[in-house]
């Protein structure tokens, strides 16, 4: 880890420049920020963190203008009172005790830096004990020790009106492995009345017995009264104390609490302004309209003083002012003025360039760049007198349109990059508003000059028959009572009417459910002559098809401007209908796939932890021991439950397994022969050629493909069948009779058809989904289907369904072609290897941790193990020289398998390692093996697999 990695929360920071404001007044911030390499928004934003160079520099030169060597621990005792720790000091007040305060302090400190870690400890009722141990490469020094001890000073005079008292007996930056602070604090003052006053109230009782045995009732009363009124007194100057002290307490606490409620209101107000901005611009078609609407909103919701709004006027390729608030009559004067050139190479200013590079801008002091401005950007920026700025593009599809700049010109509160946030996404509002609105005026100026042709059309019939003659849609026109007066060629060829048919008709071949709806607009149209855009409805084809379509309707005029009839335009959107219930569909699939991805690896982490357990009890056996056979019998059942939890994968598309080349021709035989010899009474008819048929994929999945199907065939031949196998080579412009269209190259077929009973069609709509199955219960899971589509999908092919019931099913697969020759898998026999090394076994589950371990020590390796990507890291790095292998695990919270592996070849680069997954190989899982890893085990596997994997990345 180096000095430019964000450690330091700017909170810390802004203590300190709070603490010098408060007792320094005469020396100034920015030239401090500036010596430290620090923006001033970068110290005012909360959410940002710095570099140690970053807070080493400002400390020296604060140290330096100060000459106060103490300042760390000074600004540590300050804490309690900067403005900036609200929030961490309403969780502190919420513990109501010093105890609980310095026993959360771990959870507490990573809110402020990533540079240490705490633990703490009781040590009695006042007293704890805090260790603070610098992360590895952290270059932590001695003044943040001592503005630690200030810190912790500190949070104990929020509960006793005092500091702690901070011991230090060993210290990090004197040699020792960690600071550890002994922190006690006073007890609060009321405790000590309290206390007091149980005293006084026992020696109340103890006087007042005494004296009953010793003394006659009077002198008895006289002491119970006087001992009695002690007791009262200290009872209620005890009351006193404590009230006093939750007082102080509470109103601290309501402070804070304001502090949060201002912040959560600020946070309400971006989402709403985004939220009303966003329904402006979907709701207003008219750019100055919009802009109008949008400036109030902004000034009403957002906490910046001032606003501009500036568009690009088409014409002159300048950017220009089009609304704004905040501004002096002066001011709004000079920015109506205001002409920035866009097209003037030499423009530099943050405007121009906030367009150009479509970016945004944050000039935390405009006084830096007014020396690179032109003279009149100068005029300019003097006149606005703005200090600082945000300035954001209105940028849309990539179009820039203008500009949105703020600032805080009364209050003076410092801009951040928060800001930028909220603005970019205002900004990404407005500019899709105006985009739209754009695309209705050009679409009103498209329908303005349509209208225009269609009336010269009228003094110019031959005009006017080749624009509806060369329509792609289709186009009638009728008289004001909807009756049918002509049809253009593209009707006839759509809907296979001609015009003599239908003369003088109503709209006789709009579907029936939809007529009346039709017809209403219809009306509508004709009454008003205001036109109608976008029905979706259905007409019927004279071949009976039913079409989806979508009308649009206008009224066209005589010469006088007297409505003279009724234009229609119908287009046939059947086919994007069609996708976009593809597209719904293939969502739908993603969504459930993404689930099943994660059941069966969550379901694969359960199997290997039995299964390694399994193979450490044939260790503690004999082979003809009677348990021998029931571990045998489990161990069967978790291979069955690895098939499964495989078939979850395969639908979910969450890898390829093992993928090289395969001849199809070859797996195909093996595959129907070992089925036809389990059911016999299925006929197998395979007309396969003699030349291989190469592919790229894993043959298992490519064989869980082949038996889903033939399953399938089977079950849908109750009395027996022929089930028919082909395969082939088609180049794509061959596939000709699908209803896709395959990419360039050249494919595989797989044909499976049967003669069995055949689909309706709605079950072949939903015969890929998952958990969907016509079978019995207990004779399905729904799955099989599920993963073949998905294995298809993964390898990027297509797969193709024809059935009709009563005349049996056809499947076609095709997959990319391979020019690799293919190879086949080699079986792995003999004995359990064991060997020697050491070995780092790295995974989040503590029980695969633990089983692992055991099975490497049976193995005979010595193991070191870590739950956690960055104690992968630590004990690498301590150990680095004995570690022969790691194994590491591909999915953990935090740290991925793949990001430690890169942590890990950056300490030692000949690191030889194995990736491990309840997940198979997919695209995320070759990138990480393509990193580096020697081989890849997936989970579940046994002892022997392992001893495998081991000894061919060892030898």
């Amino acid at each position: 880890m180096d000095n430019k990695t964000p450690l330091y929360n700017s909170r810390i920071s802004n203590t300190y420049l709070e603490y010098i404001s408060s007792n320094y007044p005469e020396l100034e911030i920015p030239p401090l920020l500036e010596y430290a390499g620090i923006e001033n928004y970068e110290v005012e934003d909360p959410a940002h963190w710095l570099t140690q160079d970053q807070v080493d520099r400002l400390h020296e030169i604060m140290v330096a203008k100060t000459g106060n060597p103490n300042l760390a621990r000074d600004a540590g005792r300050y804490t309690i009172l900067s403005k900036k720790i609200g929030a961490i000091k309403q969780y502190t007040l919420g513990l109501m005790s010093p105890a609980m305060v310095y026993l959360a302090t771990g959870k507490l400190y990573r809110t402020m830096s990533r540079g240490a870690r705490i633990e703490t400890k009781s040590i009695s009722s006042n007293q704890v004990q805090l260790t603070a141990t610098p992360n590895n490469g952290v270059d932590e020094k001695p003044y943040q020790c001592a503005n630690r001890t200030g810190t912790l000073e500190s949070l104990a005079k929020l509960f006793t009106n005092d500091f702690a008292t901070v011991k230090h007996p060993q210290c990090y930056h004197r040699g020792d492995e960690a600071c550890i602070y002994m922190i006690s604090w006073k007890t609060a003052k009321s405790m000590l009345w309290i206390r007091t006053s149980k005293y006084a109230l026992l020696l109340t009782l103890l006087l007042t017995a005494v004296s009953g045995l010793v003394f006659t009732m009077t002198p008895t009363l006289m002491v119970f009264l006087v001992s009695g009124l002690v007791t009262i007194v200290t009872y209620f100057q005890a009351i006193r104390l404590k009230n006093r002290e939750l007082s102080r307490t509470i109103t601290s606490q309501g402070n804070s609490a304001k502090d949060l409620l201002n912040a959560a209101n600020e946070r309400y107000n971006e989402m709403s302004v985004i939220q009303e901005i966003s329904s402006e611009s979907s709701a207003t078609l008219e750019v100055n309209r919009l802009i109008h609407r949008v400036i109030p909103i902004m000034q009403k919701r957002l906490n910046f003083d001032r606003a501009v709004l500036m568009l690009i006027q088409d014409v002159s390729g300048t950017l220009e002012y089009v609304a704004s608030y905040g501004q002096t009559d002066e001011q709004l004067k000079v920015l109506k003025q205001a002409r920035f050139n866009l097209k003037n190479p030499k423009a530099k200013g943050p405007f121009v360039k906030a367009v150009k590079e479509q970016r945004p801008f944050l000039v935390d002091d405009v006084d830096k760049i007014v020396s690179s401005l032109s003279t009149n950007s100068k005029v300019f920026a003097e006149t606005i007198a703005s200090p600082s700025f945000i300035c954001v593009p209105l940028v849309y599809n990539q179009k820039a349109f203008g500009i949105l700049a703020v600032d805080n010109w009364n209050s003076q509160k410092p801009l951040t990059k928060s800001d930028i946030g909220i603005l970019n996404g205002i900004a990404s509002q407005i500019a899709a508003g105006i985009a739209n609105a754009d695309s209705f005026k050009k679409l009103q100026k498209s329908e303005k000059e349509f209208r225009k042709l269609y009336k010269e059309s009228k003094r110019d019939e031959h005009l006017y028959r080749s624009l509806i003659h060369s329509s792609a849609d289709a186009i009638v026109t009728c008289d004001l009572g909807g009756h049918i007066k002509y049809t253009s060629p593209e009707f006839e060829n759509v809907f296979g009417w001609s015009i003599t048919e239908l003369q003088g008709l109503p709209l006789t071949f709009i579907s029936e459910p939809e007529y009346e709806t039709c017809h209403s607009m219809i009306r509508e149209v004709a009454e008003s002559g205001n036109p109608h855009r976008g029905l979706v409805s259905k007409c019927t084809t004279k071949g009976g098809d039913l079409l989806d379509v979508l009308i649009s309707a206008s009224r066209y005029d005589d010469h006088n401007g007297d409505a003279l009839g009724l234009l229609l335009i119908i287009r046939d959107i059947s086919e994007n209908k069609r996708l976009e219930t593809q597209l719904l569909q293939a969502q739908k699939m993603e969504a459930i796939g993404t689930l099943a991805g994660g059941i069966a690896h969550d379901f694969n982490n359960l199997l290997a932890v039995i299964k390694g357990n399994l193979s450490l009890m044939r260790l503690d056996f004999d082979a003809d021991h009677p348990i021998m056979a029931r571990i045998q019998n489990i161990d069967q059942q978790v291979d069955s439950g690895a098939k499964l939890t495989s078939q979850f994968l395969g639908y979910a598309r969450k890898g390829s397994y093992e993928v090289k080349p395969l001849d199809i021709v070859r797996v195909v035989n093996e595959s129907s022969q070992a089925f036809g010899r389990a059911r016999k009474e299925v006929i197998l008819d395979a007309y396969l050629p003699e030349n291989k048929l190469i592919i790229e994929a894993d043959q298992t999945q490519l064989e869980q493909v082949l038996f889903n199907l033939f399953v399938n065939a089977a079950d849908a031949m109750p009395n027996g069948g022929t089930l028919t196998l082909k395969a082939d080579r088609l180049s794509a412009k061959e596939i000709l009779e699908e209803n896709f269209r395959p990419k360039p190259g050249t494919y595989i077929l797989i044909e499976v058809s049967d003669t069995g009973i055949g689909m309706s069609p709605e079950i072949q709509k939903r015969m890929f989904d998952p958990l969907f199955t016509t079978k019995k219960m207990g004779k399905g899971t729904g799955l099989g289907l599920a993963s073949v589509y998905g294995i298809i999908q993964s390898y990027k092919g297509y797969i193709t369904v024809t059935s009709e019931e009563g005349e049996g099913t056809r499947v076609r697969i095709y997959l990319p072609a391979s020019d690799k020759s293919s190879s086949r898998t080699q079986e792995t026999n003999g004995p359990i290897d064991h060997g020697k090394g050491t070995i780092l076994l790295v995974d989040d589950e503590v029980s695969l941790l633990q089983v692992g371990s055991e099975m490497l020590a049976a193995l005979g390796y010595k193991v070191l193990s870590a739950d956690n990507g960055q104690d992968a890291i630590d004990i690498f790095t301590t150990h680095k020289k004995k570690i022969d292998l790691v194994i590491l695990d591909m999915i953990m919270p935090g740290m991925t398998g793949g990001d430690v592996f890169v942590r890990l070849k950056e300490i030692d680069p000949n690191i030889k390692a194995i990736l491990s997954s309840g997940y198979s190989l997919d695209d995320q899982g070759k990138r990480i093996m393509d990193s580096g890893f020697r081989c890849f085990m997936q989970k579940p596997f046994g002892m022997k697999d392992l001893s495998i994997k081991i000894k061919e990345v060892l030898t």
